[in-house]
């Protein structure tokens, strides 16, 4: 098989072997549904976490903010959240690249709108204006929307695991 599509050269006990790995099946969404799922509550611990003990925030504002340096500030503190998010990402994202069967941009697509929908599912709609009128709900989203494909994307471009290129769906 290359590139999802059946090799005539294959019989029929290896193709179905081959056909299995792009075949969209329940279990296989909803265990990107739940990797998502599991990817947000992470996520929230972490950010948690990182907003109680994390000296970085601390030590950026007291550097740059008090010295009138804000724009430098929102740079550095935003390049830090896409790291965060990013090392955060990185375990979902393998799930996706070193399991075969999930090894599909579908399941990653999945996953990340299963998890944006756990992170916004939730807001106020009578808030809604309020926030789209902020640079940071947009930056937020972002986030969310970006980290776990751009994590996927890194995995698949380091090659990373036992897995060689041409066994990568149509994850490149």
């Amino acid at each position: 098989m290359l590139d999802g599509i059946p090799s005539p050269h294959l019989c029929g006990s290896e193709r179905k072997g081959a056909d299995d790995l792009t075949t969209v099946t329940l279990l296989r969404l909803l265990t990107a549904a739940a990797i998502g799922i599991a990817y947000y509550c992470v996520t929230v611990l972490v950010w948690g976490y990182i907003g109680a003990y994390n000296p970085v925030n601390k030590m950026l504002l007291e550097v740059f903010v008090h010295q009138e340096h804000r724009a430098l500030y929102r740079v550095l503190i935003s390049l830090h959240d896409v790291i965060v998010n990013l090392v955060v990402a990185l375990p979902f994202a393998a799930a996706f690249r070193f399991i075969p069967a999930l090894r599909s941009w579908t399941y990653v697509a999945l996953a990340t709108a299963a998890s944006v929908i756990a992170i916004y599912g939730s807001i106020n709609i009578e808030a809604l204006p309020l926030l789209l009128g902020h640079w940071q709900f947009w930056y937020g989203l972002a986030l969310a929307v970006f980290s776990l494909p751009v994590a996927f994307t890194l995995l698949n471009k380091i090659r990373l695991g036992s897995v060689p290129p041409s066994r990568v769906q149509d994850a490149v």
